[in-house]
């Protein structure tokens, strides 16, 4: 009997060991995905602070501001692919009470930035503290746990002059003609720029009065009503 007993037991061992082997070789799990979304199905996005929201939104292949001015397409695609695709690196916390000291819980959060396709929603998520550089901590609204991502808080910004394409002013293709209304006009012709005032002009001068144009940056939208401005460009 004792015989029978020592050899059930050599059985059991012999399995469990079997079992570890086995799980040795599939290697450690995957954490799955914390982010995953199509980018070219997005078009809408909201970024929220508790005072503060702004929502920029996709017209055919153009991102938008509320008030129609152009976004900044660079910036909007950057965050997109980054939010699209984020790593599923094991999270760094699971309990209630550290997301709220990590400020990502619906009580305490930094921001919350949602993106939509349609009346689906991608992305649903708050982010808040950092803890390192070009890192900060994020979770879903939905709660979960918390994961620390490739992002920074200043990226998404809750006004529209964080978001506003800067070059909106600048010229598209080469400048023609420059038209000082009732002053001067400058024509661009194949032996350089002339003057309806029959003078001759110096190039070099004429092409740093280009390149105003040519590199002209807005630095923030302005509600005021200043009309038609002067010298007006032609393209």
């Amino acid at each position: 009997m004792k015989q029978y007993v020592l050899i059930g037991v050599l059985a059991v061992q012999i399995a469990i060991v079997a079992v570890i082997w086995l799980l040795s070789l599939q290697g450690p799990s995957e954490p799955e995905p914390f982010l995953k979304f199509e980018i070219t199905t997005a078009d809408r996005i909201v970024v929220s602070t508790t005072e503060e929201s702004i929502e920029l939104h996709r017209e055919d292949e153009q991102w938008k501001l509320p008030d129609g001015n152009p976004v900044n397409q660079n910036k909007i695609d950057q965050i997109l692919e980054r939010l699209s695709d984020v790593a599923g690196d094991w999270p760094v916390a699971t309990s209630e009470n550290t997301a709220k000291r990590f400020e990502v819980a619906s009580s305490a959060y930094q921001k919350q930035i949602a993106v939509y396709s349609g009346d689906e929603t991608l992305v649903d998520i708050y982010i808040g503290t950092s803890p390192s550089f070009r890192k900060v901590h994020a979770r879903s609204v939905d709660g979960g746990p918390v994961y620390a991502i490739e992002f920074s808080n200043y990226e998404a910004g809750t006004t529209l002059d964080s978001w506003l394409d800067k070059s909106l002013l600048r010229p598209v293709g080469a400048i023609k003609s420059i038209d000082r209304v009732g002053v001067y006009t400058l024509t661009n012709e194949e032996g350089g720029w002339v003057s309806d005032q029959d003078v001759e002009l110096d190039e070099s001068k004429v092409r740093s009065f280009m390149d105003r144009f040519e590199s002209l940056s807005v630095f923030e939208l302005s509600a005021a009503d200043i009309g038609e401005t002067e010298p007006r460009a032609q393209f």
